[in-house]
């Protein structure tokens, strides 16, 4: 990445300046310019079940956008999204949730969160260890749910990419508006690190691009890369950062995305859901 690069978080659609990089939250789904958009609906249609909205709350009146912020339910009542999405749920400095409550919502249903678990790690300034669990206060009826994949397998894996925020294709990045529909794209990883799981959004002729080649866009931090694993689906990613060179611009095509490793936190994860993560390390032995 060159000195003009910029990374980006995109959960929520804002802007954190780093000296010369750019931090954005996630958005919906950037697909390829030359795919009919109705095969992208089609695949995220596949994954509805598992996909937990987090409406996070916008920042001019406070009202929940169900666009803003996903999850994926690795339990009937245990959500996995991103730390830097979940923090938004929570008051500045504290523990305890905005307002009291808050509702996501499964399937168009709401279930009020009983708490938000953030991995003691998270580095909320550079970015490291982006991952947090959302505990709901009841089960969600009628659970469909992913395995937290614990394998170091993930190089050259297709995975696939499902968020409703802000729509988009390669050529033009985001759309500046969101229509809330949900949409899932493919990509092959690309470079797999200790806690990051990293891939490029390749222009259609690339060897290596898929043919529903996408990232995630403003709206999607927090969500899942999914890999089908023997008749399971399993979680192997969640999405933190995105990052793209100054000329070219955020969500097109030569834009570099990170994930972070979800197998880099299984023991966590495990530990917390059981909850008992104060014994537990958050590496793999």
């Amino acid at each position: 990445m060159s000195a003009r690069a910029r990374s980006v978080r995109r959960a929520c659609g804002f802007m954190l300046g780093l000296s010369g990089l750019i931090s954005l939250s996630a958005h919906a789904i950037i697909m390829r310019d030359d795919v009919d958009e109705a095969r992208y609906r089609a695949l995220g249609d596949r994954y509805r079940s598992v996909l937990v909205a987090l409406a996070i709350r916008a920042q001019n009146d406070g009202a929940p956008m169900l666009y803003s912020g996903m999850g994926t339910l690795i339990g009937s009542d245990w959500v996995i999204t991103a730390a830097h999405a979940a923090t938004t749920l929570l008051r500045p400095g504290s523990a305890d949730l905005v307002g009291g409550e808050h509702f996501v919502f499964v399937k168009g249903r709401g279930y009020r969160v009983a708490r938000v678990v953030m991995h003691p790690d998270w580095d909320k300034d550079g970015d490291a260890n982006d991952i947090a669990l959302i505990q709901l206060e009841h089960a969600v009826k009628e659970p469909s749910t992913v395995c937290v994949y614990d394998k170091a397998d993930e190089d050259g894996k297709i995975v696939t990419l499902v968020g409703q925020g802000l729509r988009g294709v390669g050529t033009t990045g985001p759309a500046e508006d969101a229509d809330g529909i949900l949409r899932a794209a493919t990509v092959r990883v690309d470079t797999v690190e200790p806690k990051l799981l990293s891939w490029i959004f390749r222009k259609p002729g690339d060897p290596l691009s898929t043919p529903l080649q996408g990232i995630s866009g403003p709206g999607d931090s927090g969500g899942p890369a999914l890999l089908e694993v023997g008749q399971r689906m399993c979680i192997v990613g969640v999405s933190s950062t995105q990052a793209f060179d100054v000329d070219v611009g955020q969500g097109h095509y030569g834009a570099k995305e990170n994930y972070t490793r979800v197998s880099a936190f299984a023991k966590w994860i495990e530990a917390t859901m059981k909850g008992d993560a104060a014994t537990h390390a958050d590496q793999r032995s």
